[in-house]
């Protein structure tokens, strides 16, 4: 079975999941401006406009007899929602405290027709458990289960998805072209049959 990846784009390092996510949830949330109405009993509400499309999956990482356990997994994720400089401003921050945003990251695994980038909307929400409890691992707490909480944004202004909508709309277009060809063919095989009754 294949199995979906995610990829760094600040590193460019992939991660190819042990486990597909069992689903992912998407949404392109709405913004509403309430104005202030003090001492009324309703208020007013504007439409603001739309948010950036949203997506959130749940990942499962089980240990697979590695000494230290699913650890290696961890991190990688826990580096998704830290500070991304890359090599070149980590150099010259050493002695400053900058504002980096966290990566973004490049996703499609059953949401897209083609791989799209993404901003880490949230830091992935980790639950670690199943701790090895024999000899010196038992005090160091290796993990051998765990799960990854991650909430991605579209970068909606990205290249690779104007070009996601370009296929989407060729997609539309093939499937109601499909359903007429294979409406036309049910009815020619029903007319053949009435035919063959007469």
């Amino acid at each position: 079975m294949t199995h979906g990846v995610i990829v760094n784009l600040t590193t460019g390092l992939p991660f190819i999941f042990q486990y597909n996510p069992e689903e992912v949830k998407t949404q392109k949330p709405l913004t509403w401006y309430m104005a202030p109405n003090i001492g009324g009993s309703s208020q007013e509400s504007y439409f603001a406009g739309f948010q950036n499309r949203e997506i959130s999956l749940t990942l499962k990482f089980i240990y697979k007899k590695d000494r230290f356990g699913i650890r290696e997994e961890i991190e990688y994720f826990k580096s998704l929602g830290e500070p991304a400089p890359g090599i070149l401003e980590i150099a010259s921050s050493i002695f400053g405290n900058e504002n980096y945003p966290p990566p973004k990251v490049l996703y499609q695994f059953g949401v897209s027709l083609i791989p799209l980038v993404y901003e880490v909307a949230e830091s992935p929400q980790i639950t670690i458990g199943q701790f090895k409890s024999d000899g010196i691992e038992g005090i160091i707490g290796i993990p051998t289960v765990a799960e990854v909480g991650l909430k991605l944004r579209l970068d909606e202004s990205h290249i690779l998805n104007k070009a996601e909508k370009i296929a989407k709309q060729v997609a539309v277009l093939t499937g109601s072209a499909d359903s007429i060809i294979k409406e036309a063919a049910h009815l020619a095989t029903g007319k053949r049959k009435e035919a063959s009754l007469v």
